[in-house]
């Protein structure tokens, strides 16, 4: 079946095409100018659900629509369908880089969507718009260059947002998903199995400001901890950060 069935082409149109199964906006015989919208569509791609869910609040309060990735799989099946105007790039993503990723939408050309990578680990600026990245954001993101970065709003009106924060239920399943990784690990004995939740954790104690985990992974870079004492100190703080729990609403 032609994946363009029923799209009401307009006479003379030429349309994209497909990298890694993705569609987007049809490209024309004459320049295509850049769309705005006062409904934004944008993806998040990031492994960490509390990092997308505080981000994804204030998109969707500023009027965005949001769709969120926790991985490049997941990723690529929301682009089939979902058609962003704007794509949020975390590098670090459990099924490979991000970077890589950025790499094949740039493939699209002008039909591709604007493209922000974010990332705690600041080193990786000049990588990301090497990759063809439009903008790289460092971890904390203040919620006025999010908006700002992300969303374009024609009628002038300001969100009425005043931050964001963190979501507790989020972050707490975030640090429960990385102790099992690092459990995991510290069982194999393999070293290179704890690169990736070393990682991630190192990307959530610099979005999150938590400075009870930035300690956590400065014990265990200098040696003090391994794995199993790291996995611990995980423990301890999820109950520190369930006691905190932000009550779900009815």
């Amino acid at each position: 079946m032609d994946m363009f069935e029923n799209d009401n082409r307009a006479p003379g149109a030429r349309y994209s095409g497909n990298v890694v199964g993705i569609r987007f906006r049809p490209e024309r015989n004459e320049p295509v100018l850049p769309r705005v919208h006062s409904r934004p569509n944008v993806l998040i791609i990031e492994d960490s659900a509390a990092t997308a869910d505080t981000t994804g609040l204030l998109l969707r309060a500023a009027g965005a629509r949001v769709r969120w990735a926790d991985c490049l799989q997941s990723a690529e099946r929301h682009l089939r369908g979902f058609a962003p105007e704007t794509v949020i790039v975390d590098p670090g993503l459990p099924d490979g880089s991000g970077l890589e990723l950025v790499r094949r939408l740039v493939l699209l050309g002008s039909a591709r969507p604007r493209i922000v990578v974010i990332s705690g680990d600041e080193s990786l600026h000049e990588a990301a718009l090497n990759a063809g990245a439009d903008q790289f954001l460092a971890k904390p993101v203040p919620a006025a260059v999010l908006l700002r970065e992300i969303v374009v709003d024609p009628t002038g009106l300001k969100p009425s947002i005043s931050g964001a924060q963190p979501v507790a239920p989020s972050l707490l399943a975030d640090l429960q998903r990385a102790r099992l990784q690092v459990l995991r690990a510290a069982l194999s004995g393999k070293a290179q199995e704890m690169d990736y939740p070393v990682q991630f954790l190192t990307s959530l104690a610099r979005s999150g400001e938590m400075a009870e985990l930035s300690r956590l992974l400065d014990r265990l870079s200098n040696g003090l901890d391994g794995p199993r004492e790291l996995a611990a100190g995980l423990a301890r703080l999820i109950d520190v950060q369930a006691a905190r729990e932000v009550p779900v609403r009815a």
